[in-house]
């Protein structure tokens, strides 16, 4: 069974002590520990997708996003090939999400994209665009966590 995980909170916690609270707060980073990610993530109903395709709108360095993989692995959540889009606007975090998700893609039939915008401003430019609704509409799983608040929109969008 693939747990790639406690790796991933490992680095989250020795992170989250070289960040100041000041910068969390207005980056907007929750640092989500790895209990919370997989309770998060055992709201997801399994589903016939053939391909899953997953957004994590503010990553980090990957947990929810891991979470969810180490699901799939385990066969919690059945997927022969998942599609991983990530953001991440803090430099230094996106390096470590790019590392955790490269461990993931070793191990899976995963493609990734990890990008450095906000997610918020791109979804705003396509509502502006009136293509909002197909902006979201290609994932099948939205992961959304900010300072101190995290949802989860789960919903079978696309048979991909």
């Amino acid at each position: 069974m693939l747990n790639l995980l406690e790796n991933v909170d490992a680095v989250r916690k020795e992170i989250g002590r070289n960040i100041s609270q000041k910068r969390k707060s207005e980056m907007g980073q929750f640092m989500t520990p790895s209990t919370v990610a997989r309770f998060m993530v055992s709201f997801f109903s399994s589903s016939n997708l053939h391909t899953v395709r997953l957004l994590d709108a503010g990553a980090g360095i990957g947990s929810l996003s891991g979470a969810f993989l180490d699901s799939i692995a385990a066969g919690n959540l059945a997927s022969q090939h998942v599609e991983v889009v990530a953001y991440e606007i803090d430099d230094k975090l996106r390096n470590h999400l790019s590392r955790t998700l490269e461990e993931y893609q070793g191990k899976l039939n995963l493609d990734v994209s990890v990008l450095s915008g906000d997610f918020i401003e791109e979804a705003v430019k396509a509502a502006d665009n009136s293509s909002a609704e197909q902006f979201i509409r290609q994932y099948a799983c939205l992961l959304h966590h900010d300072s101190g608040h995290c949802g989860l929109w789960l919903g079978r969008i696309s048979a991909g």
